[in-house]
């Protein structure tokens, strides 16, 4: 089959996502407090951050989608270069900016720093170090080095898909041979129970690990995702079965929510939502692709990097009296709290990552290749 260039409903699938990342951290709060007593005790809250594993399995379906074609036929130094750009300059300009925020906060508010320095203790892990500083910065904090420290904890997920993105050349290539949409799901499932077999086997419960070993999480999720794209591209599926899977995959998505020791299988229905909407039709796709999924897909990326600090400076404004915690207050406070997120979040997407996005399209086209060898590889990938 062939897919459409735009999938909208992904778009607002990701959007969701990272609205349950954001609940997550509402409800989890931070060692010894947590802003709305018993929000956490919602199975749904408490698994807010199996979103990132949402990130994950649609990174490595969007990625192909956006590039396959461009590896499909070998690994060209022009095609790596333009991948290349085309990834820094959707990461990391708005990343960089959100780090000079947390600079010039950390900078302005001593007593906040020392507030997180104590509480992070209670993880064995520094805060707001220059050697963190730098780490986070550059997106390495994953990278099978010593972690300095934490400055935007949510980075981690991004210094993962750094690594995942750099297999993304070989697993174009690789899936482009295969022929059989069989396969694909077996490759699919094989590189999920992998990374599941791995997080249980180092006693990770809940295969939610958010350290080095949360690598396994972004590989894993990611190949998986690639390999659901090529299915894609080989299967042949009625708009029925389309309507019909994409109803049983988000049913399985929140009865799964009811089963402690089954919700870790999250990610296989992850994936087949991904693949049914990506076939664009039926009553999930439409509510996916409607106006106010689609807004928080569009700002999902600034929004999942500016929620974590304020919602730590709401805590500790809280903790040290500066502001009451009567329940009532606590709700007001993090009613605005909320509303400077979404807001920065707004502004960033708007003043930095569409107009980086756009540098990076204009910057890459000069590495494009040649329509008729777009042709070719395109047709390549179809077969």
């Amino acid at each position: 089959m062939v897919v459409a260039r735009s999938i909208p409903s992904l778009t607002g699938i990701r959007g969701v996502a990272a609205l349950w990342v954001v609940l997550f951290h509402i409800g989890q709060g931070i060692p010894g407090y947590t802003i709305i007593s018993g929000l956490n005790s919602s199975s749904f809250i408490y698994n807010g951050f199996r979103g990132v594993d949402l990130f994950f399995l649609l990174s490595g379906f969007i990625m192909m989608h956006a590039h396959a074609a461009d590896f499909a036929m070998g690994i060209r130094r022009n095609a790596l270069k333009r991948f290349a750009l085309l990834r820094w300059f959707r990461i990391y300009p708005a990343h960089l900016v959100v780090m000079l925020l947390l600079l010039a906060l950390v900078l302005a508010t001593p007593a906040y720093v020392a507030w997180s320095r104590g509480w992070n203790a209670t993880l064995h892990t520094p805060a707001y170090t220059l050697l963190s500083f730098i780490q986070t910065a550059t997106l390495t904090t994953r990278w099978l080095v010593p972690d300095f420290g934490m400055w935007n904890g949510v980075t981690w997920t991004l210094s993962a898909e750094l690594l995942a993105y750099g297999t993304l050349p070989f697993l174009a290539f690789w899936l482009a041979r295969v022929r059989s949409s069989g396969m694909c799901l077996v490759i699919a499932a094989a590189s999920l129970l992998a990374m599941l077999g791995f997080l249980l086997a180092i006693g990770n419960v809940d295969a939610g690990n958010p350290n080095r070993p949360g690598l396994a999480r972004g590989f894993g999720e990611f190949a998986a995702g690639a390999a659901l794209y090529r299915f894609v591209i080989l299967v042949d599926l009625t708009e029925a079965q389309v309507r019909i899977g994409a109803i049983l995959s988000a049913v399985a998505i929140v009865g799964l929510l009811f089963f402690r020791r089954l919700v870790i299988l999250e990610p296989f229905a992850f994936g087949s939502l991904i693949v049914f909407l990506s076939l664009q039709t039926g009553f999930i796709d439409q509510v996916l692709r409607s106006p106010l999924p689609m807004f928080l897909g569009r700002i999902s990326f600034s929004l999942y990097l500016v929620h974590a600090t304020p919602l730590f400076l709401l805590y500790w404004l809280i903790q040290s009296g500066r502001l009451s915690s009567t329940p009532s207050y606590t709700a007001l406070w993090l009613g605005i709290t909320l509303a400077l997120i979404f807001a920065l979040s707004y502004v960033l997407h708007v003043v930095i990552e569409r107009p980086s996005q756009q540098l990076g399209r204009s910057m890459a086209r000069r590495w494009s290749l040649s329509p008729s060898t777009m042709q070719a590889t395109a047709a390549e990938v179809v077969r």
